[in-house]
């Protein structure tokens, strides 16, 4: 994993490496979590909340298979803190995971637990 240049930047870090672990974990969860991903994009779109280079990244992000997916985002580049900052994945996980996932940045502990 890279190092975030501050604490939000973790966050989003370890969101994504757990919504990337259910996705690989379970065909249905990846199918929903792509789906979620495909209605805030047209969302997005519809309300004219981003530049068509933004929309345009995520039409092909949204795609690509899960492990390509999160090698471009969890990248220490530039562009992938881009891509964290401004991700697709919201509501992929329950309140009650992004409270441990919370708890686990505040602490600092990377090896806590997120419950299902």
């Amino acid at each position: 994993m890279s190092s975030p240049s501050d604490s939000g930047d973790l966050e989003r870090q370890r969101y994504l490496e757990e919504v990337f672990a259910r996705m690989n974990a379970d065909p249905q969860e990846e199918a929903r979590i792509r789906e979620k991903a495909r209605a805030l994009l047209a969302l997005t779109r519809q309300r004219s909340l981003a530049g068509p280079e933004f929309l345009a990244r995520w039409d092909d992000l949204v795609e690509i298979p899960v492990d390509a997916l999160r090698a471009r985002l969890l990248a220490d580049t530039p562009e992938a803190r881009e891509l964290r900052h401004a991700h697709l994945f919201a509501g992929a996980l329950s309140a009650r995971d992004m409270n441990s996932l919370r708890q686990s940045v505040a602490s600092d502990d990377p090896e806590s637990e997120i419950h299902d």
